[in-house]
Parts: structure tokens; sequence; C-alpha cells
């Protein structure tokens, strides 16, 4: 159960300390007076958070990758381009 009120849409324009801020806020807000709810609702918060983080990383580990890819073929094009030219 994600406490972010915003739906799959305006929630992804948030960064991860972002929600976990809003959701600890929420929290602060639906267990006045009742520390243990807070604990409880605090500790989903950092739960969402570290998977929040977790795929936060994956994308980046993953366009990283897709960027290297790029490089690489773009190297390979130019060297195979100066090898050619080199033997005719």
């Amino acid at each position: 159960m994600s406490l972010v009120p915003f739906g799959a849409h305006g929630a992804d324009i948030l960064s991860c300390e972002q929600k976990q801020n809003l959701c600890e806020t929420q929290c602060q807000i639906t267990n006045i007076n009742d520390e243990s709810g807070l604990k409880t609702c605090k500790a989903q918060c950092l739960g969402e958070r570290v998977s929040c983080s977790i795929s936060s990383g994956a994308q980046t580990a993953k366009e990283a990758a897709a960027d290297a890819r790029e490089v690489g073929e773009d190297f390979g094009d130019k060297a195979k381009a100066f090898w050619e030219g080199v033997t005719k």
C-alpha cells in the first residue's frame, strides 16, 4: 500500500527522498497521538524508499550500460573507418 497520494503519474516526478518525506508527513497526520502507528507507518515509508532507491539504481545502471554500448559501437565504427582508410 503506497501512501503517496498522486497515483502512478504524479508520484513519478518525485525523487525517492521526496516520496519518503511526503509519506512520513502523511504518517504524522494520520497517526496523531498513536506512537506505535506512527512507527509502523514510518517503517513502511522507509521500506518504500529502499524499494524506490533500488529501482532508481537499476534504471541508472541500465541507462549507463546503453550509453556504454553506444560509445563502444561508435568507437568500433570509427576504428573500422580508420583501418579501411589506412589499408586503401
